[in-house]
């Protein structure tokens, strides 16, 4: 029964995704339009020709600022701070590939033209990509004003190793999730369920082993 919702589900999910509207990049908004948008403070970052920014965060020492910092933060060419209307859509979404062998987390802050931030931190697996959320409406609720957003920025605070990251699809979207990512959650559903079955096989038999047995035979 599961199983065969998972494949249901794939299959509206799918062409849905391919009719929904496409996602807008922070660096296509009209506030971008100047190349002074990004500011690196510590930080060693480069743009490959897909638009990954790959960055490097080094390890602490002293005398170095607290923080590192990759900040998407455009300023038009009078060096005025430009706004950008961030209300049209449910998340800002960006990805995230830890390239090195230990987990670690790392800060979001966006603000707007009020100086209001919002803060919050996000887990990076070791060698994993991370698809990273925040609502808008979690931005709305905290008192910002999303009509009005001036800039998004990532950031470590004294990194005690030297940090790698891959910064991938910094969009604004109402639909975050790839056609890529629902096959992912699907096959890691099955796959629990094949691990409960085979922890299952292991246990002495009795009614209430047949029983789930035969509960997840159903699924």
């Amino acid at each position: 029964m599961i199983r065969n919702y998972l494949a249901g589900l794939l299959g509206v999910i799918l062409p849905c995704l391919a009719m929904a509207a496409e996602p807008l990049a922070l660096s296509d908004l009209p506030a971008a339009a100047e190349p002074a948008a990004w500011n690196f403070q510590e930080v060693q970052a480069e743009e490959t020709a897909d638009g990954t920014w790959q960055l490097t965060f080094p390890r602490w020492q002293k005398g170095m600022a607290g923080e590192s910092t990759a900040a998407f933060r455009p300023f038009g060419a009078d060096g005025k701070r430009l706004e950008a209307d961030w209300s049209l859509h449910r998340y800002l979404a960006f990805r995230l590939f830890n390239d090195t062998d230990e987990k670690f987390s790392v800060w979001v802050r966006v603000r707007d033209g009020g100086e209001r931030q919002y803060v919050t931190d996000f887990s990076l697996p070791p060698r994993q990509e991370t698809l990273c959320l925040i609502k808008i409406a979690d931005l709305k609720n905290n008192g910002m004003d999303i009509n009005h957003m001036i800039d998004w920025a990532l950031w470590m605070y004294a990194p005690p190793a030297r940090r790698e990251l891959k910064l991938t699809e910094l969009v604004l979207t109402d639909t975050p999730y790839s056609a890529a990512d629902w096959q992912n959650l699907c096959e890691t559903a099955d796959r629990r369920l094949a691990a409960a079955a085979a922890e299952l096989q292991q246990q002495p038999d009795s009614a209430y082993r047949q029983a789930k047995q035969a509960q997840l035979a159903s699924w």
